[in-house]
């Protein structure tokens, strides 16, 4: 405590806190003076100019004591952060991040998706750094994908952006398929070396259906692939039912519920033999989920 002239005043026993411009900043309790003056431990987290001010306890009993333009600087790197659009990076805060992955709506099949990769310090502070980190995905197939492998670029002052597309939008059973992003590098100098970051659990749904895909015995779905399939068909006896199964899908063959219209498709074979041909029997239900027929068709 000073007079008006900055020499110190012999005063003892009034509290005195403090507040500072970080927003996750570590704050301690009220401290009393003794002999004019006292200490506080101040930790700011949040990297940037920040300001500090000490105010008596009873307000009105001292002015306002300020410190404007405290640099805070980022720590060592500590670990890289993988951001999903819309997320947006919050330096300080627990999460490091505000927002949510396409904001909590699954992702669809084809769609090109940015993610942005930070290099941070414990409080999720940019540090500036120009070393290459990779992308991964548990994506089957896709940009990257456990098919085609990851994605690598180079930070450039501690940041960049990748552009990412997942192809298969539901199991082979057009059940819920959930991706796994990563992100992963080297940090020369860093205590673990190899310093990855994931985000769990990004849910997936199919594109616009565009296409018929026909599987025969033996024939699997495979969403997102280049065929759409897997297997060979089985043989069968002339004469005999053989169960073809028509699914409406997308570009990358994943299932698509039918829309409000309906539809009734028609089953063509090129056995001049075949009374059974063109094969009307089966129909998309208008408005439903439905996205497989199945023809016992004789051959």
């Amino acid at each position: 405590i000073t007079d008006n002239y900055y020499n110190r005043v012999n005063v003892d026993g009034p509290g005195l806190w403090f507040h500072t411009s970080d927003p996750y900043d570590v704050e301690g309790s009220t401290s009393y003076l003794e002999s004019g003056t006292t200490s506080f431990a101040v930790t700011m987290v949040t990297a940037g100019s920040q300001t500090l001010w000490v105010y008596p306890v009873t307000k009105g009993l001292y002015s306002t004591g300020t410190v404007v333009n405290i640099p805070i600087t980022a720590a060592g790197v500590d670990h890289f952060q993988l951001l999903v659009q819309p997320e947006s990076a919050l330096p300080g805060s627990p999460t490091g991040r505000s927002g949510t992955p396409n904001n909590g709506v699954a992702f669809t099949a084809g769609t090109a998706y940015l993610a942005t990769v930070n290099a941070v310090d414990a409080f999720f502070n940019l540090v500036s750094t120009n070393t290459s980190v990779t992308l991964l995905s548990t994506a089957p197939y896709g940009t990257p994908s456990a098919a085609t492998g990851g994605l690598t670029q180079s930070l450039v002052a501690g940041t960049t952006v990748f552009t990412f597309t997942f192809l298969t939008g539901q199991m082979p059973d057009a059940s819920l398929l959930k991706n796994q992003l990563s992100v992963s590098g080297l940090i020369a100098g860093s205590a673990t070396g190899d310093l990855p970051n994931l985000i769990e659990d990004l849910p997936m749904k199919a594109n616009t259906a565009t296409k018929l895909q026909i599987l025969l015995p033996n024939e699997t779905a495979l969403p997102g692939s280049a065929v759409g399939k897997s297997g060979s068909p089985s043989s069968t006896i002339a004469g005999d039912a053989y169960a073809i199964t028509v699914r409406l899908t997308d570009n990358w063959f994943n299932a698509v519920g039918y829309g409000p219209q309906g539809s009734t498709p028609k089953l063509v074979t090129s056995d001049s033999s075949d009374l059974n041909t063109p094969d009307a029997s089966q129909s998309f239900t208008a408005s439903t989920n439905s996205f497989t027929l199945t023809y016992n068709h004789p051959l």
